[in-house]
């Protein structure tokens, strides 16, 4: 199914990102004050504080967590495309309604448990809204946001470790309450219409436009 392309390379990024971060020891965590900015591409923007950095790594923008060890509890992937005929938002939330299957460190296969599942508009864009358990690292809570406007296809993803979810949840639930869509629809090629001229009534002395 092609609707599936969208998430392939997620899975495998989370898997070798984590892997490479490893486990270690969470330290306590110290109140910082944050500042939000806004993180924008050529068809997405969101908010995010400045404990956050973002970048592209190869055909994704990834953000994690400034701090070392924070890196190895959460990160963001917003991931976009061309549509195919199988990207819809009908499509993404049949996809994302079943469990999903991956291999742990171990090689066992394990099936996700699915927690939330629905349609949610933010700014004027509907999207498919769904929060898996293990369905990309065992152990990690896995938000999905998909939707397809203006002729791109979009994933946003968010991944947290299911011990360290609540001290994430509020921030990323403003980041999410911000994500606007920026693509444009694509334009048709043409001439461009000439200017309406404005035309001054020898009469009346209105003005009007040409050809009334």
């Amino acid at each position: 199914m092609k609707t599936k392309q969208l998430w392939i390379f997620t899975t495998l990024f989370l898997s070798l990102t984590f892997l490479s971060l490893g486990y270690g020891t969470l330290f306590s965590e110290e109140k910082k004050l944050l500042k939000t900015r806004t993180f924008k591409t050529d068809f997405i923007s969101f908010n995010l504080s400045n404990q956050w950095n973002c970048k592209m790594e190869g055909s994704e923008y990834v953000c994690r967590p400034t701090e070392k060890e924070k890196a190895k509890e959460a990160l963001i992937i917003i991931a976009a495309k061309i549509p195919g005929k199988d990207d819809n938002v009908k499509a993404y939330y049949t996809y994302l309604k079943e469990p999903k299957k991956i291999a742990d460190f171990q090689g066992r296969t394990i099936a996700s448990k699915m927690n939330v599942i629905k349609y949610k508009e933010i700014k004027g864009t509907q999207w498919v809204d769904s929060i898996h358990l293990s369905s990309e690292l065992r152990d990690f809570y896995t938000r999905y946001l998909a939707t397809v406007k203006n002729g791109i296809a979009i994933l946003v993803t968010y991944t947290v470790a299911r011990s360290r979810h609540k001290l994430y949840t509020a921030e990323l639930n403003r980041m999410i309450q911000s994500l606007e869509v920026l693509a444009k629809p694509p334009q048709i090629a043409g001439p461009k219409p000439k200017p309406v001229k404005k035309l001054e009534s020898i009469i009346t002395g209105d003005r009007k436009e040409a050809g009334e």
